[in-house]
């Protein structure tokens, strides 16, 4: 399990950065007089440029190496989120938010390192690790960053403690990270000729569950801290302790993906997607029809499980099918159409709770979760992994 624990600690501080701060910034932006429209569309700016920027850090990490890429995004960070503490108006915090949609790409570049180091009979194992750690992540940022700003001037204690997790993530990357040479025959080419040179058409069912994935998660994101607070009439800290409770089955199921997936091992890898994607959308489905809170706790189960099973099973998919000189590439479009579908989900979520209330977003998301099983189901697997062995 140790083995590669710089790894693991290198998602798990910078996603507890983000759990940290996220939940107190959208409050913090009310505060300033932004509207909703404005808070909403900061993020599906961020999220756009996230979608323009993954392939080409992506490509930039295969050229000169995960260590130089990953390095320069958390500086940027440590450096962005100690400012965003200084920061009382709209505009400021904004021109910072966009900021990291060019620069910060850390999470996907430490799962490219997964890539790099971990034998790929090990990968499921691996990724379900990160999965967890991530998770736990999210069970205990949210908490503390609750507890912080329900306490005076407690953004700038946010903002700081965020900026010190960064620091301690820089050091990290510093020391433990290996400075490993990617092996590519086109180190002199352009970066437009790398992508030319990936068959793209062999992934694209990757890239679209990829994106039906995250429209779901994007959903949930989006409307959880509404729907706790407008509904349920929770305080920050109460907020806090529902996603902590969410974020601990993720750890525990990513702890324990591995054998799950030698119990089911007779299945291919698109058909364990299948089946996480119908456990996703049938959560989302009962969230939509929830009556209480308890009822709600309980349909973030499925929701959870679903949605950890599928990360660890898309990001094995695209471990196993590409090389060391393609893998940044490769992990960039993935993240791209993470960021398409931050950027639109967003908009739809909010137009569906307008017209219909939480339970039109919450369609909106079994639905696209839905679409997703349908396509794991009946893309030819076999076929693929001949395909992308020949190529």
């Amino acid at each position: 399990m140790f083995d590669y624990f710089y790894v693991y600690m290198i998602g798990f501080l910078d996603i507890a950065s983000l759990g940290l701060i996220m939940p107190a910034l959208g409050r913090r932006l009310r505060e300033f007089g932004a509207s909703h429209f404005q808070v909403s569309s900061l993020e599906s700016l961020f999220s756009g440029l996230q979608m323009i920027t993954s392939p080409i850090a992506g490509t930039l990490s295969d050229r000169y190496g995960r260590k130089q890429m990953l390095t320069l995004s958390m500086i940027i960070s440590a450096m962005g989120f100690f400012a965003i503490g200084h920061c009382y108006t709209y505009i400021s915090v904004a021109i910072i938010r966009l900021i990291f949609g060019f620069l910060k790409h850390t999470l996907m570049l430490g799962r490219s390192l997964l890539g790099d180091h971990i034998p790929k009979e090990h990968l499921i194992n691996a990724h379900g690790k990160m999965n967890s750690f991530v998770s736990l992540a999210f069970m205990i940022a949210p908490v503390i960053g609750g507890r912080l700003s329900e306490q005076p001037n407690g953004f700038f204690s946010i903002a700081c403690l965020t900026s010190l997790l960064c620091v301690f993530n820089v050091a990290i990357i510093v020391l433990f990270v290996p400075n490993k040479k990617i092996k590519t025959n086109s180190i002199q080419k352009g970066m437009l000729n790398n992508f030319k040179e990936l068959n793209w058409s062999l992934y694209w069912p990757l890239l679209i569950m990829r994106f039906m994935y995250m429209a779901t998660i994007s959903t949930i994101m989006t409307t959880l801290g509404l729907v706790l607070t407008e509904t349920y009439k929770l305080s920050p800290s109460q907020v806090g302790y529902v996603i902590s409770f969410n974020s601990s089955i993720g750890v525990v199921t990513g702890f324990f993906v591995s054998k799950l997936a030698t119990i089911f091992k007779s299945y291919s890898t698109f058909n364990k997607c299948f089946y996480s994607f119908l456990l996703l959308s049938f959560g989302h489905f009962c969230f939509s029809f929830q009556p209480n809170l308890m009822y709600y706790l309980l349909f973030t189960i499925p929701v959870s499980v679903g949605g950890t099973l599928i990360e660890v099973f898309l990001n094995q998919l695209l471990s196993e099918h590409c090389n060391d000189n393609n893998r940044g590439s490769l992990e960039g479009a993935m993240y791209s159409f993470s960021a398409i579908a931050r950027f639109i989900t967003p908009m739809t979520v909010g137009v569906s709770m307008d017209k219909f209330g939480a339970r039109g977003a919450y369609l909106f998301a079994s639905t696209a979760a839905l679409c997703g099983a349908i396509l794991a189901k009946f893309y030819d697997n076999k076929k693929v992994i001949k395909k992308i062995h020949n190529s």
